[in-house]
């Protein structure tokens, strides 16, 4: 919506009031614990390894976005970093002051609750990267119109969030994470099937369920919940990097599935918006779409085996 009025640079300029607001609010509300003296143990091996895994991983996935992910620049970025990830964890085993204790993976909840996460992540940025070029490029509308038909996603998410944290007082994290799942499905199959020739409407209920959807799924308490209290710490950072590596592998599965299938659909490799053959590029949302179904899919097959091994004991 800013763009229907003002330069691309404003768009940030929303985050600065926000973050001086959230700034002193923290500093007024959060505890605040007394230092603790004298210097912790750094397990100095583990954290150089642990950033070049997440170096190599990130730059794999942005230079990947670019040259194509079958490059073999590409591919030796890949195995270094699994290179990195299995020195990791030969170093995490041996240290007796681990970066991360890798005794947290044992539990099955907090595994498949941070994988399952990070399937949802994944599946909003492909809203993220396709829906404006849809709206925009695709039905020739407005940046403001466009924006205002997005917010049907976080519009709803204030409303399904609080509802979800409700149900989770009463039936678990779990279970309500695993009922979001299954209404993921609708948008998916709706962004799956969804042509210029549909009414809008249809693609506002799409967006308005997965923002319902995305409200309801309980990934913090899921996660936060099956780790141990000597691990809340640890467990709270790499949520976050879930979050984060989600976000990452989302925005280059959502780029490159449109455009490896409107390159199927041309018959020829595609890099940019076909505007000579908008219907390619409607295919190519079809397929991207298609695979984040399959995402949601993965996720409810996770959570499924966390609520039956609940349930056995």
């Amino acid at each position: 919506m800013i763009l229907s009025f003002a330069n691309w640079h404003y768009i940030f300029f929303v985050n600065v009031p926000i973050g001086i607001v959230a700034f002193f609010l923290g500093h007024h509300f959060f505890p605040r614990p007394k230092p603790v003296r004298g210097w912790p143990k750094i397990d100095a091996v583990g954290f150089l390894t642990y950033a070049g895994m997440i170096l190599s991983f990130f730059v794999m996935i942005f230079w990947g976005q670019m040259i194509g992910f079958g490059h073999w620049k590409i591919l030796g970025l890949a195995i270094v970093t699994l290179a990195f990830l299995a020195v990791f964890v030969l170093v995490e085993r041996s240290q007796t002051d681990p970066l991360i204790n890798l005794r947290i993976f044992q539990n099955l909840g907090f595994s498949f609750g941070i994988l399952s996460a990070m399937l949802v992540y994944m599946c909003g940025y492909f809203n993220n990267v396709i829906m404006p070029f849809y709206l925009q490029d695709r039905l020739l509308l407005s940046s403001g119109i466009a924006g205002l038909i997005l917010m049907a996603v976080p519009v709803v998410n204030i409303f399904s969030a609080p509802a979800g944290g409700t149900l989770f007082d009463h039936i678990g994290a779990e279970k309500v994470s695993f009922i979001a799942l299954f209404i993921f499905i609708v948008p998916e199959v709706i962004f799956i099937l969804i042509t210029p020739q549909w009414s809008l409407l249809w693609l506002i209920i799409g967006l308005a369920l997965f923002g319902c959807a995305n409200g309801a799924f309980q990934n913090n308490p899921m996660i936060m919940g099956n780790a141990a209290p000597e691990f809340q710490g640890i467990a709270g950072s790499i949520a976050a990097l879930g979050r984060n590596l989600g976000m990452s592998m989302g925005l280059a599965l959502a780029t490159s599935l449109l455009y490896h299938g409107i390159s199927l659909k041309a018959g020829q490799r595609m890099t940019t918006y076909p505007d000579m053959h908008p219907d390619w590029f409607v295919f190519g949302m079809h397929y991207a779409y298609a695979f984040s179904l399959g995402l949601i899919l993965i996720a409810i097959i996770l959570l499924g085996i966390v609520l039956r091994k609940k349930y056995r004991t």
